[in-house]
């Protein structure tokens, strides 16, 4: 199917403007898209500043470019027909790209990392099929074709940088430089400029120079020294190619006979549908996924007695886990303490959720899993019609152990206050818990033991988590956010702690992170956001999903 200039004037600018929209949405949303970037970061993570400094002239000429588009009359002159089919050429490269970095934006703000790298891999290839196996060589005296070799070299350029940016962080979070990797990109960045003009291989210098000052930024000096050093040979690469073999032409635009009519023009490709309807086909069994009612990830939850759960005495609840945990650097290291703070939210039921009752809990630990010893404080919601009652106290646990509470209010809070949360493991069969007021002053301290010789806990890993336990049905908290700081843990015969700068974010609340967002604001400290637009989605999913069924049963009746 041919593209029209009639349809290329409405799908370029529509695709513009849809793209536009995701970036404000991006900047303006909490997270933000740069609060996603500082939360992941791997050996492929730029300066994210070099991508806003890279966008902003780009939109300016995209916009020149469409304002061409619409200016031309092809059926003034020769040339201009020559010149409108240079434009309308690109246009539905152009298109898919623009939805592909539109969605990408979605998923990424959610940190749904590997689902929006989907989405980069698509719009980067089309964009390298274009300028390499399709756009002819740029000629000097066509504004057309200078325009349109800026757009679409400027798209494949940052989509280079895209790729491996993404790809890095979805697959290798929180890991450094390999030397397979130090090998791959020297070999990336060479390959590519060896068949680069001066646009497309300024583009890849640029790419270099953001990766370069990003890796120093994050500590890695030495790989950034070496990024450094591949952005000055793949600049000499893209000089001495383009000195002896110039890439660009001049001539006239002639040589076409006159149309009557705009819709004659039609260019010699395809439409690219497959690579359309491919976004489309994965954005819809995305929406799918995560809008089902998913089975609750296997977690070691929190037990509470009948007394503080009665419809579900002395079980287990389903958990979903949404925080950090963090690994010790060696092998044979050994946490002994981990300590955190956070903000007390104002927590409510969410107000479209089921009625019923569900369990919050923020709280740090270490483990060995099954066996963990944990403490903070947890939030029990209860849900009728409009009304909602909430009951807050903190809590420290050795599992599988039940729960014990701070009946006494010995530690009494309120919401905003500052909560500290000490773990200390004297021993393997031993451990005490302290939460503190830092408004009040006051604590809680608890020495807690192993519920038996099995249970013993060796500090393999440490968490600071929010978690919320879930019955059958969609009773949902809304906690707004936590807002976690001062997270560190200690190391035997260390000494100092460590923090959060090499902590893996985790996301396992059923519906994803549609629902919630983890936020790394620093080394120490980080967000856990509530969704009230991702748990809408998800109730407006299982509503269309249950009218499905409703419809075929009685569509069964019938027949």
């Amino acid at each position: 199917m041919g593209v029209s200039l009639s349809t290329a004037r409405w799908l370029a600018p529509l695709s513009f403007g849809i793209d536009f929209a995701a970036q404000q949405y991006g900047l303006l949303s909490t997270p933000s898209m740069k609060d996603v970037h500082d939360a992941n970061l791997s050996f492929w993570s730029p300066q994210p500043f070099f991508i806003g400094g890279f966008f902003f002239p780009q939109q300016l000429i995209q916009l020149a470019w469409l304002y061409r588009l619409y200016k031309l009359d092809p059926r003034k002159s020769d040339k201009d027909r020559k010149e409108v089919e240079t434009i309308v050429d690109f246009v539905p490269y152009y298109a898919v790209g623009n939805l592909c970095i539109a969605t990408w934006m979605v998923f990424w703000n959610s940190s749904n990392l590997k689902t929006s790298n989907i989405f980069v891999v698509i719009n980067s290839l089309t964009q390298l099929y274009y300028i390499f196996a399709r756009q002819p060589p740029m000629n000097t005296k066509s504004t057309s074709s200078v325009l349109t070799h800026i757009v679409s070299k400027t798209f494949a350029g940052i989509g280079v940088l895209d790729l491996l940016h993404n790809g890095s962080v979805a697959y290798f979070n929180h890991e450094g430089p390999s030397m397979a990797v130090k090998v791959v990109t020297g070999l990336i960045f060479g390959g590519l400029a060896s068949g680069s003009d001066w646009i497309f291989g300024g583009c890849l210098v640029y790419d270099l120079i953001a990766l370069t000052v990003g890796q120093r930024q994050i500590g890695q000096a030495g790989w950034s020294n070496l990024l450094g050093v591949f952005a000055v040979a793949t600049a000499g690469i893209v000089t001495a190619k383009n000195w002896i073999r110039p890439p660009y032409v001049k001539h006239d635009v002639v040589g076409y006979e006159e149309v009557t009519s705009t819709e004659d023009i039609h260019q010699t490709m395809k439409f690219p549908l497959h690579l359309l309807l491919l976004t489309l086909t994965i954005l819809s069994a995305s929406t799918t996924v995560t809008s089902s009612k998913l089975p609750p990830p296997k977690h070691p939850s929190i037990k509470l007695s009948s007394q503080d759960a009665p419809q579900y005495a002395s079980e287990e609840y389903p958990a979903a886990w949404i925080g950090h945990i963090l690994y010790p650097p060696l092998p044979t290291d050994i946490f002994t303490w981990v300590f955190g703070s956070f903000v007390v939210p104002n927590v409510t039921a969410f107000p479209y959720g089921a009625d019923g009752h569900n369990l919050l809990f923020a709280w740090v630990g270490l483990d060995n899993g099954p066996q963990i010893v944990q403490a903070g404080i947890y939030f029990s919601i209860h849900k009728r019609g409009n009304g909602t009652s909430v009951t807050s106290v903190g809590f420290a646990e050795w599992l599988p152990d039940f729960a014990e509470k701070d009946d006494n209010q010995e530690f009494p809070f309120e919401v905003v206050d500052q909560v500290t949360v000490l773990v200390q493991v004297e021993s393997p069969v031993t451990a005490t818990c302290t939460l503190g007021n830092v408004r009040t002053g006051k604590q809680w301290v608890k020495t807690i033991k192993a519920p038996d010789a099995g249970s013993w806990v060796r500090g393999a890993q440490v968490e600071w988590v929010v978690e919320e336990q879930i019955p059958p049905g969609m009773q949902v908290a809304d906690f707004k956010m936590f807002k976690w700081s001062n997270c560190r843990a200690g190391i035997a015969g260390r000494k100092g702690y460590v923090d959060l700068e090499n902590a893996m974010p985790r996301n396992d609340r059923v519906g994803g992170s549609i629902r919630t967002a983890v936020v790394k604001k620093g080394r120490g400290e980080f967000d856990v956001v509530f969704k009230k637009l991702g748990c809408l989605l998800i109730l407006l999913g299982r509503l269309l999903a249950l009218l499905d069924r409703e419809v075929g049963a009685w569509l069964e009746f019938l027949q």
